[in-house]
This record gives C-alpha cells, structure tokens and sequence, in this order.
C-alpha cells in the first residue's frame, strides 16, 4: 500500500512555476501559430512555393511542441521513484555492507537515494527537486525529464530560425519607414 504523503506549502508553491511554465508554452504556440504564419497563409497573392513552406513549417513546428508538451506532462506526473518498502533485509546480504538510514522517512535507503525537503519523501536515484516540473528528477522519470530538455532546445531553435526571415523584413521595414518620415521632415 502506498504511503499517503501530506500536501506540503511548498509543494503547492510549485503548481505557481508550472502555471508559468505552460503560460508560456501557450504564448509561444499562439505567436507562432496565429500570429506568425496563419495570417500568411490567408494572403491572396501568397505564393505556392511559400504556401507549401509554410505549412511544412507548421507540421514541424506542431510535431515538436506535441512532443515537448507530452514530455512536459509525462515528467511532472511520472512518480520518480521511491525506495522499495523492505529494501535492505535479504537474506545472505554481508553484515558489514554498509546501510545508510533517513532519519525523516525512517527507512534504510540504497546508495544515491536522497530525501527531498520539498516532496518530504526519500527519492531513488535522485538528482534533483525541478520547481518547474513540481517534481523530483529520480529514476523513473529523468527520461522524461531529458526529453522535455531536448525537445524544449529543437523547439526553442526551430522556432528562432524560422521566423528569422520575418524578423529581418520586419527591421527592413522600420529602417525604410524611419527614412520615409525623415524625407517628409525635410520636405516641410
């Protein structure tokens, strides 16, 4: 039977970053869905060649963020693993092995077994309490947890490069409407 843990302050701070988390993710897909490149779409004198280049985009775009938010959920509600409940007591297991004991969870822990102050409990083969996942990164779930890492950076620099050629014509666009203005002042 599962060990029932108390809901703890902290624990609750954490659902704050992954609201921040998904807000963010959210923006990110509505600029680059809605903003970016669905008004190019519905332009009437919109090439082929770039019609087609923009929704090759798209489907890329698409299938990295399904993939970053999958890795995303999996890794918040992945439980990262928790030390066995008899762990420690086989049989033929020499006297002098040395057993490490936690003293908040009061049991024998294996070796890179850590207690996390945030989720009050002793995580196995533990790396770190990630607040923006609101979970530990342990054993089951640092898969996940790279993934989203992987996918977060494929996102982040697929979403860069493609709408580096927006940005461009859109500082082209400022410079030559920056020297409109001037000409019209010197005009007056």
């Amino acid at each position: 039977m599962p060990r029932s843990i108390p809901i703890r302050p902290l624990k609750l701070l954490g659902n704050v970053f992954v609201l921040i988390v998904s807000c963010v993710i959210a923006t990110i897909y509505y600029t680059y869905v809605f903003v970016v490149f669905g008004p190019q779409l519905e332009e009437k004198d919109i090439s082929q060649e770039r019609q087609a280049g923009i929704l090759a985009l798209l489907s890329f775009f698409h299938l990295f963020f399904i993939m970053l938010v999958w890795s995303f959920i999996q890794s918040m509600s992945t439980d990262p693993g928790q030390v066995p409940v008899f762990w420690g007591f086989h049989l033929g297991d020499p006297e002098n092995k040395r057993r490490r004991y936690c003293l908040n969870c009061n049991i024998f822990k294996p070796e890179r077994c850590h207690h996390c102050s945030t989720c009050k409990r002793c995580v196995l083969n533990m790396d770190h309490h990630c607040p923006w996942i609101n979970n530990c990164v342990g054993f089951w779930n640092r898969k996940y947890f790279l993934l989203l890492l992987i996918y977060v950076l494929i996102t982040t620099y697929f979403v860069g490069t493609s709408m580096m050629y927006d940005w461009i014509k859109s500082i082209q666009w400022s410079i030559d409407v920056g020297k409109t203005y001037k000409s019209m002042d010197k005009l007056d």
